[in-house]
This record gives C-alpha cells, sequence and structure tokens, in this order.
C-alpha cells in the first residue's frame, strides 16, 4: 500500500485529503499553522522499538533483523491499516474501509500563503504534529526544502543505529499561495 496526500486547488478553498505518513502543512497570512495528523505516529512508535531491541540482538545486523521483524510488521499491519483505531492509519490498497480512515480537510484559499506536501521521510522523527509543524517552518525560513533535508540527514546519521535504514525516502512540495491569491 501506498500512504497519500491529494490536494485540489480552486479559486475559494483547497480540499486535502491525506492518509498515513505524508502530510500537508500550511500556513495563513497571519502566521496560523495548520497541520495534518500524522496518522502513523503510534504505529511507527511501536515498530522502532520492535526494531531497536531487535537491532540490538543482532548487534547490529539489519538483514538477520528483517528476518525476525517480519512477523511482528504483518501483524501490526494487519491490526492497524485502514482501521479507526488509536494505531490505525489509512493506506492506498483496495480496501474499501480506506474512505473512513483517511482525512479530509477543506482550507478558504483567501487567507493562505503557504501549502508544503511532504513524505515522513522528510522531517525528524519522531514528533507530535505541533512540534513537528513549528520545526518545519522555521528550517524552512531558514533556509527552504534544501536546508529541511539537509537537518533530517543530520538527524539519521545520529540515528542509524537504532533504525531499519540510513536514509528515508523524501519528498517534498511548495506551493506560494500568497503569489496566487
Amino acid at each position: 500500500g501506498a500512504t497519500f496526500v491529494f490536494i485540489k486547488i480552486n479559486s475559494k478553498k483547497v480540499n486535502i485529503i491525506q492518509g498515513g505518513d505524508c502530510f500537508s502543512l500550511w500556513i495563513n497570512k497571519t502566521g496560523k499553522i495548520g497541520f495534518t495528523k500524522n496518522q502513523v505516529y503510534f504505529h511507527e512508535l511501536e515498530a522502532q522499538k520492535i526494531i531497536a531491541n531487535l537491532l540490538k540482538k543482532h548487534k547490529g545486523d539489519r538483514k538477520k533483523m528483517w528476518l525476525d521483524f517480519y512477523k511482528p510488521l504483518c501483524q501490526l499491519r494487519l491490526r492497524d491499516v485502514n482501521k479507526k483505531i488509536e494505531t490505525g492509519f489509512a493506506i492506498l490498497n483496495g480496501q474499501p474501509s480506506l474512505e473512513k480512515c483517511w482525512q479530509k480537510i477543506e482550507i478558504p484559499v483567501k487567507n493562505l500563503k503557504l501549502l508544503l506536501l511532504f513524505t515522513d521521510g522528510f522531517v525528524p522523527f519522531p514528533k507530535k504534529e505541533k512540534g513537528l509543524a513549528k520545526e518545519i517552518i522555521k528550517l524552512y525560513q531558514k533556509g527552504g526544502l534544501s536546508y529541511i533535508l539537509k537537518k533530517k540527514r543530520e538527524f539519521e546519521r545520529k540515528t542509524e543505529k537504532k533504525s531499519y535504514r540510513v536514509y528515508d525516502e523524501a519528498t517534498a512540495i511548495v506551493i506560494k499561495l500568497d503569489k496566487i491569491n
């Protein structure tokens, strides 16, 4: 399955549909920040604990860790994917329950200044929405998307021994709406 954030912009509003650990962050002209919820937060925390323990058990050998992690990963996904529970999240996989789990947000476009769309691999983990949104805006204002990614890579190098990979995939786009309206 795949996580997602879809947007549709017209002259009056921005419609956002989001699922999983892709995000949408927006700033209006007064500086107020909005942010889609990290649906995968609790699922990932649980998975990261299992991964860290398995990496410790296998002395950092990621191949051995994956062999042991496969079964717990399957159990976590069966429990959480497209389920309306605290650890649940929306994912594109063909299940009809997806629509009950995605986030749907509508924002008036006239006061929007900036809209950022990005994957979880673009920002340091783990943080809840408010702290994460403020940090992303601060980093973006300091040096744009490339600066955010630079900071993410620094974080990953510090935590690679507890992770199942060194670098996450990272995708982001900025839409400057103050140039449109």
